[in-house]
């Protein structure tokens, strides 16, 4: 065994020097030759005695699969240790940035009191951190900058992290991302060294500023509800995402405000202090907050009491602003500033006049006020005013921090995130739409989002096929927006569309509501309350719809708890809006169970398992018959699921191939898919899918994912009054894959039988093909 621990070794020899990896050489060239000499014998025994001075904790690190390789900063030793699976990441790169975690460290805070730091490979991810010694998951630059932070938060300025976590974990956060910024721009990342973007994505996506995702991490949690106070024993928060967001997150942003407030020179000046002082003792809340004050001259006892010991909210916004030109030329502002919500913080004021110039100054009048008057000078005529415009606070919606809120146009690549806290983002892509009656029809997307917020999506298409009999010639619109009010209703949201297609117009409202016991964890509870309108439905466009107004109001309810899924219909005919009347309910139940979850005897085959679906239904009507809109499929999802695929809304609407058309699968309903393009509707319904399955991951077809199945399907369903079964069985197939940052699905099924009321009905065979990955 190869070791590592906390102290400098004073008797024995840890193995490092045989099996010291020579960087000069190739490293496969050097492994080469390692193997061919190293000899060991699995009868020694190794004796190391370790002795380190001035430390409150201590640890040690074995394997005999260890290499070595070493390093040194101004006289301090850097010893890496890392597994010979991970040494191509490793080799070199670790040493590298260990020197330079230990440079960025020593030059913000302060001299380096031990005489060496062990950077170790370790069998799990993440990362732990002990005195001397830090245990990384992987060769990640901001997981060796963060464990090394901890040898001065957490080793040289001892606290307790059981009972304030926040003290070491907090600093460690920011001052991760400030190095990661500083080095490499506001993304915070290094493509070259990550896996999870890829050359494509790094070359044409645009990312989130770094500083901005972690604000919206937080603020995600602050306003759910479920926000607790930072200074708090770790075994009292509540769950461990609560403890994530209060050891690690919200203690990041606090100090990221504190140096906002009272500028970088003395921020810098109090952690220098902080760490003089208090070097190589125990510090606590207490002890960090007198240096704060002391340095700094303020009391602070307002702001740390506010983010410490209380969850309160921080919401600034301009009320309104005049302007008024003076006799001298110059320019008088008057802006009116709210506080819309309970915490309380200075703020810079960021006027942009109309030569180009920017004109700052603080607000400081903000202690117990919900309003205030600002009146000031500047040089030239204002048209933009803007509060905390370098967003260091954690001001939960920056709309109204400012008179115009700035715009950004990028094209939306799938699977692309950005989400920027100071602008609307605007996303356009092209779209394409075919109908035999009105050609092919071009058009674009367009949305404007605002993080998770607010969204507005337009779609724009254009008919190409000129015809007076079928409306060519017209634009057709789809519309739909989304607007999160969870910072005054927890987990509210409000949703609403309207559209004009080619057979068919739309207007419809929703509201969710999302709920868990434990924050953004399973089991997640939704419920959804809605209506919607459908007009001017013309089947020469559809097959989806009989012709006749609808209008349907609705309660949905999703239960979501990992392998278990269900959910749960309730919709009735709004009687002035329908020519039909009913009442109707339905109910799916979905789920997996793993082959090693059912017995401890076949607990190596987590590559086998069982998928089932259950589906009921039933519609009450006084109407002899209803339209298919509104009855249930027997093989896959009915008319209004269908219909927001635009490649589904006709037969030739598959960019102009029936043949496709009729052999795609849209996953529902009874779900009894070898009977697609029977058009078997029913008012009442039972049905069952169950699979058996086999998953891998194939590494040589650039890690595909593989999903082999046989499947059986059931339904007993009620048509012109008279109940049938239907069934059959099969084999199919699916994979995914992520292209271009977006995971795509293929799917493909071969029905071997199909059935009515037990009689063959034939042999099955006809293949179909989804990009839904169903059951």
């Amino acid at each position: 065994f190869i070791v590592g621990a906390t102290g400098i070794v004073v008797n024995g020899d840890p193995g490092w020097s045989l099996v010291h990896v020579d960087t000069l050489l190739d490293f496969d060239k050097w492994l080469n030759n390692h193997d061919k000499n190293y000899k060991i014998n699995n009868s020694d025994q190794r004796s190391v005695q370790f002795f380190a001075k001035d430390v409150h904790d201590f640890a040690w690190i074995a394997s005999p699969n260890f290499l070595y390789e070493h390093e040194n900063y101004s006289g301090i030793d850097i010893h890496i240790l890392y597994n010979r699976e991970n040494a191509e990441e490793w080799t070199s790169q670790v040493a590298k940035r260990s020197v330079r975690a230990m440079e960025w460290l020593t030059n913000n805070f302060g001299e380096y009191p031990y005489p060496q730091i062990t950077n170790t490979d370790r069998l799990k991810g993440g990362g732990m951190e002990y005195p001397m010694l830090v245990m990384d998951g992987s060769d990640s630059e901001s997981l060796i900058v963060h464990e090394f932070g901890h040898n001065w938060f957490y080793a040289i300025l001892a606290n307790n992290e059981t009972d304030e976590a926040w003290l070491d974990e907090g600093f460690t956060s920011i001052q991760t991302r400030d190095y990661m910024m500083d080095r490499y721009g506001e993304k915070g990342f290094n493509q070259e060294d990550i896996f999870w973007v890829t050359p494509f994505e790094d070359r044409f996506h645009s990312f989130t500023n770094m500083q901005h995702k972690d604000q919206w991490n937080s603020i995600r949690f602050i306003t759910s509800g479920r926000d607790e106070p930072i200074s708090r024993p770790s075994h009292m928060f509540k769950n461990y995402t609560s403890y994530r967001q209060n050891a690690y997150k919200k203690p990041g942003h606090m100090l990221a405000e504190l140096r906002y407030m009272l500028g970088d020179s003395v921020y810098k000046e109090i952690q220098k202090s902080y760490y003089d002082k208090w070097k190589l003792k125990h510090v606590n809340e207490t002890r960090f907050i007198k240096v704060a004050e002391t340095v700094s001259g303020q009391d602070l006892s307002w702001f740390f009491n506010a983010w410490l010991h209380d969850t309160q909210i921080l919401d600034y916004g301009i009320n309104k602003w005049k302007r008024k030109k003076r006799k001298d030329g110059d320019w008088d502002v008057q802006l009116v500033i709210n506080n819309f919500g309970n915490r309380y913080m200075p703020l810079l004021i960021e006027t942009e006049l109309e030569n180009g110039e920017l004109d700052f100054s603080w607000w400081d009048n903000h202690l117990w006020m919900f309003s205030d008057t600002v009146s000031y000078k500047v040089k030239n005529k204002p048209i933009r005013i803007t509060l905390d415009p370098e967003l260091q606070t954690l001001d939960v919606d920056f709309r109204n921090n400012t008179t115009k809120m700035r715009n950004n146009f990028i094209f939306d690549w799938p699977g692309q995130s950005y989400s920027p806290r100071d602008k609307y983002v605007f996303k356009l892509s092209p779209s394409f739409q075919y109908h035999p009656l009105l050609g092919h029809m071009p058009g674009v997307n367009i949305s404007r989002s605002y993080g998770y917020l607010s969204k507005q999506m337009l779609s724009i298409s254009l008919p190409t096929k000129p015809s007076e009999n079928y409306n060519s010639n017209k634009l057709y619109l789809e519309y739909s927006s989304s607007i999160d009010f969870s910072y005054k209703f927890h987990n509210i949201k409000l949703k609403y569309w309207a559209y004009k297609q080619a057979g068919l117009q739309e207007v419809g409202l929703e509201i969710e509501k999302k709920w868990s016991k434990v924050y953004n964890r399973k089991p997640q509870h939704h419920i959804k309350y809605g209506f919607y309108s459908q007009t001017d439905v013309d089947t020469n466009y559809t097959d989806l719809y009989n012709s006749g107004d609808l209008g349907v109001s609705y309660m949905k309810y999703n239960y979501n708890n990992n392998n278990f899924y269900m959910k749960t219909i309730f919709s009735s005919s709004i009687n002035i809006l329908s020519k039909w009347d009913f009442l109707k309910f339905s109910n799916l139940i979905s789920g997996t169970i793993k082959a090693n979850e059912i017995s401890n005897l076949i607990s190596e085959f987590n590559e086998f398992g069982f998928r089932y679906r259950l589906f009921t239904g039933k519609i009450w009507s006084t109407n002899s018959s209803l339209p298919k809109q509104v009855e249930f499929s027997i093989s896959e999802a009915g008319s209004h699921s269908a219909n927001q695929k635009h490649y589904l809304r006709d037969e030739s609407s598959f960019y102009g191939y029936e043949g496709l058309h009729n052999k795609y699968h849209n996953p529902g309903d009874g779900n009894v898919r070898g009977f697609l393009n029977n058009e078997i509707f029913s008012d009442e319904i039972v049905s069952v899918s169950v699979e058996s399955y086999y998953q891998n991951e194939i590494e040589s077809l650039g890690f595909l994912n593989i999903d082999l199945y046989l499947f059986y399907d059931f339904s007993y369903a009620k048509k012109a009054n008279e109940f049938k079964t239907y069934s059959n069985y099969g084999i199919g197939f699916k994979t995914d894959k992520n292209i271009l940052g977006k995971k795509v699905f293929l799917r493909i099924d071969i029905p071997l039988g199909r059935y009515i009321d037990s009689n063959l009905l034939d042999n099955g065979g006809n293949m179909i093909f989804s990009f839904e990955k169903a059951i």
